[in-house]
């Protein structure tokens, strides 16, 4: 993956739990440091429902059951050779045991999941799973917006546009891996479902860069395709089983199972 934040230091990954204070102070100080802060606006990020509030009332995503309910991307994939960014706007109904938002993580890939009580972006780095976690846990029936960042040097996670102390400094190279991405879940090593999502999930964005970085972040969070974007899903066709990437390369999604919101519904 290409660099993206010019960081002078290196340092250990961080603690895998985040409960080593003095490594989370480290990596906040990256994060923040003058090269970084210009690009990352100090460490806060807008979040998606306050650019894009109009737009709310005319789609609800879908509900995921948490038994068999999920997405595949069929020719979705990341070989970790730039940054990435993954964004969505969740909702769970379940807190109390592990489930994927999306990913396409098992023994490799990358994801953002619920794992403990807490949000979690995760990738595989150096023979092993790095994560950002966030800092406080996960209130079921509470919307927030996620956002996970993986480029050369940090793994990071935004809540509500809120930049989480508890992130990684990467080593080692990316393994990619060699299953589509889900949308509720992630792969087994069959290639099938599991560690399925419980709530509602809407607004999927992944692009090939760290977003995080841009300046004009409410106006690159709307549903209009940009040249970066690798998959773009509004979620809001309110009926059939394809979901329609609006990004350059139509990566198209399989709805299995997975109920279509009513606009109506709250």
């Amino acid at each position: 993956m290409n660099p993206s934040l010019s960081l002078s230091e290196t340092s250990l990954p961080i603690a895998e739990h985040g409960s080593d204070t003095m490594h989370r102070r480290t990596f906040l100080s990256r994060v923040t440091s003058q090269a970084a802060k210009a690009a990352l606006g100090v460490g806060l990020v807008p979040a998606l429902h306050s650019s894009v509030e109009a737009e709310e009332k005319e789609q609800r995503g879908l509900v995921f059951d948490g038994e068999d309910d999920y997405i595949v991307i069929p020719r979705l994939h990341f070989n970790g050779a730039h940054a990435l960014s993954m964004q969505v706007r969740v909702t769970p109904s379940d807190v109390t045991r592990e489930q994927t938002i999306i990913g396409n993580q098992h023994n490799a890939g990358v994801g953002i999941r619920l794992a403990d009580g807490y949000w979690e972006a995760i990738c595989h780095m150096g023979g092993q799973f790095l994560r950002a976690r966030s800092d406080t846990k996960v209130e079921a029936d509470r919307t927030v917006e996620l956002l996970a960042v993986f480029d050369a040097q940090l793994i990071r996670l935004y809540v509500d546009g809120v930049l989480q102390s508890r992130g990684s400094i990467v080593s080692g190279k990316h393994k990619p891996s060699p299953y589509s991405f889900m949308i509720g879940a992630d792969p087994d090593r069959g290639g099938l479902p599991q560690n399925l999502f419980a709530g509602n999930i809407e607004n999927v964005r992944l692009s090939g860069i760290a977003r995080d970085q841009l300046k004009q972040w409410k106006k690159q969070t709307s549903h209009k395709p940009e040249s970066y974007d690798l998959l773009l899903l509004r979620l809001s066709e309110g009926e059939g089983d394809v979901v329609h990437d609006s990004s350059l390369f139509h990566h198209h999604g399989i709805v299995r199972g997975a109920t279509w919101r009513k606009k109506d519904e709250k």
